[in-house]
Parts: structure tokens; sequence; C-alpha cells
């Protein structure tokens, strides 16, 4: 179990390490065309990969400790840490800041809010949206309507 939580653990702290790196990459360097949100890399599977990652390595700290007597006990610690990345410090503070930004609901249709998973291809229902979107996209400018 030691290197299967070891292992778990190297996952996670390679997503984190990943998706911080993209994130600091595109903020730093912005290319036309690509929007405010960062819409590549691990970013294209979660909106918050970095905070995924970190959770995933805490269950890896878990499966270590699972080899110890009553190492089952800390189960609290990565479910804790699962629940307020998710729902309390991490994932909200951005969900509500940006809930109204046009660009930003267009990316949360096509991308799972936490784990890692498949994307979606989503047409807007609102033509105008997808028209101000795709120019802003192409001209770099940040989104106005």
């Amino acid at each position: 179990m030691d290197y299967v939580g070891a292992a778990i653990w190297a996952l996670g702290f390679l997503i984190e390490v990943m998706s911080d790196r993209q994130l600091a990459n595109h903020l730093a360097n912005p290319k036309p065309g690509t929007g405010k949100f960062i819409k590549s890399g691990l970013w294209r599977y979660s909106r918050h990969p970095n905070y995924f990652g970190e959770a995933v390595l805490w269950w890896g700290i878990y499966i270590i400790a699972l080899n110890i007597e009553y190492g089952w006990v800390t189960i609290f610690a990565p479910a804790f840490i699962n629940f307020l990345l998710r729902f309390v410090s991490g994932v909200p503070f951005p969900e509500k800041k940006y809930k109204t930004n046009p660009e930003w609901m267009a990316y949360c249709k096509e991308t799972n809010v936490f784990c890692l998973w498949f994307y979606k291809t989503v047409e807007s229902e609102d033509p105008f949206i997808t028209n101000k979107v795709m120019q802003a996209g192409e001209t770099g400018d940040d989104l106005k309507v």
C-alpha cells in the first residue's frame, strides 16, 4: 500500500504543479484569441485542477497511513481537505466571482468543476453572446457585453 499511496500522492502533486504552472504562464503571457480564462492543458478538463491535485495528494497520504494499525481513522484528513477545497475555500470564490461573465458561463457548461473529466462541446443558446465571445477571442480584447 505504501507504493500505491506514494504513486497517488505523486500524481496529485504532479497535477497541482502542472496546473499552477499552466495558470501562471497563461496569466504572464496572454495569447491573443485565448480569452480571459485558461481553457488548455489540465484546465480543459477541470475548472480547478490545482485544487483537485491537492485533494488527490491528501488521499495518497491517507492510503499510506492505512499500513499502520488504526491508520484508517485518519480518513477525516483527506475528507476534510476535499470538503474545504470543493465547498468552502477553493472552488467557491472564483465560481461566485465570475458567475455573470458570459465567457465563464460558457466555460462552465463545457468543463467539469473539480475532478479532471472529459469536456463537453456545447453551443451557446444566445448567438449574441457566442458572437461577442468569438470576437473578443479573435482580437485578444476582454469581453465587453
